[in-house]
């Protein structure tokens, strides 16, 4: 499976797919369109790839010139496969990888030279969890996204309901189903 889309450094490198058994990772047309959606927004931005599972999403941003990704996974399979695919696309230089439940990233970054707030924030938790609402309460009650920001939520359309992001006054800028799965961006 490819790593990366059509676009970027390192197009056309593959990942590793150690993790296919446990993961669901993002298909390339899903990935194609939120990166379509975020467009100029990439370009020097801090990325935040919770739930990261093999990396998928913060690798596109770096490749497309991302300034820095943070990866949090809090399964030690997931650590190996993001570091493993972050050495084969020359990509670490600008990673930072955290083996951690989401929770905790604010108290993991602390004392760490890395930026206190976002620009992106990927949020592809498993579908059959409420982590997106969890994990948006913290990054509102965290003050994680910087002014301009964005949430990238991926979810089962099946989940489909008005999540915490608009309760706690983000603004959904971008909506779309994809077979099973649906995409939402929010901003501040």
């Amino acid at each position: 499976m490819r790593l990366i889309a059509p676009a970027g450094i390192a197009r056309g490198k593959n990942r590793r797919d150690k993790l296919r058994h446990m993961t669901r990772p993002t298909l390339d047309k899903v990935k194609q369109a939120i990166f379509n959606s975020l467009q100029m927004r990439v370009e020097g931005a801090a990325v935040l790839d919770l739930f990261a599972g093999s990396g998928a999403l913060g690798l596109e941003a770096l490749s497309r010139g991302a300034a820095c990704a943070v990866f949090a996974d809090s399964d030690p399979a997931a650590i190996e496969a993001i570091n493993a695919n972050l050495d084969k696309t020359g990509l670490a230089a600008d990673a930072h990888v955290f083996r951690t439940d989401f929770r905790q990233i604010k108290r993991q970054l602390e004392g760490k030279n890395l930026p206190p707030r976002f620009d992106i924030i990927f949020l592809d938790p498993p579908y059959e969890s409420d982590f997106i609402d969890e994990a948006v309460r913290l990054i509102k009650s965290e003050n994680m996204l910087a002014k301009h920001g964005v949430i990238v939520c991926e979810s089962k359309k099946a989940a489909d309901k008005n999540f915490a992001a608009e309760r706690l006054g983000f603004t959904l800028e971008f909506e779309r189903g994809y077979g099973s799965v649906v995409v939402r961006i929010y901003g501040c």
